[in-house]
């Protein structure tokens, strides 16, 4: 009995092992974007430091509390940070106000701005990719699950 327990018990521990590489191996873990900046308002042009220094919820946060008059670039640069947050994080949704904040500038007039055309479609691309990785983790999660209940490993 002893030894048919220890074979169990290989065969639990082999199992969870290859799930857990398979997972890894299909899954992105970070991406890197690399986006430009419109002018800033004077009184946001600090934003820009943050940004270099990787402070991005401060600069989400400051410019989501700024009163004064919003224009496409001040709705790109917000969707540029919380992409960039996003991006660190993982957290989709910053993806999803990425893409709020990306529309909104599209609408303000950025359709007529090269720059902010060409970013939205790196980022549309990109969130796609995204979106199909976070739903193939989570299959690859409940694959993972499923393997442990048939072979009765606990983590």
């Amino acid at each position: 009995i002893t030894q048919r327990s220890s074979k169990n018990k290989t065969i639990q521990d082999i199992a969870k092992r290859v799930a857990d590489m398979f997972i890894g191996d299909i899954t992105p873990i970070k991406t890197n974007q690399l986006r430009e900046f419109k002018s800033m308002p004077s009184e946001l042009d600090y934003i820009l430091t943050y940004a270099k220094r990787g402070n991005f919820e401060s600069a989400i946060s400051d410019m989501e509390a700024y009163k004064s008059k919003k224009d496409s670039g001040f709705y790109y640069n917000l969707a540029v940070l919380c992409e960039a947050l996003g991006s660190e994080t993982g957290d989709i949704k910053l993806f999803v106000k990425a893409d709020d904040m990306y529309r909104q500038s599209m609408q303000l007039g950025g359709s007529d701005d090269d720059m902010i055309v060409n970013t939205k479609a790196r980022f549309d691309k990109f969130y796609r990719l995204f979106k199909m990785a976070e739903k193939q983790r989570k299959a690859n999660k409940a694959l993972s699950n499923e393997l442990n209940d048939q072979y009765g490993g606990a983590e």
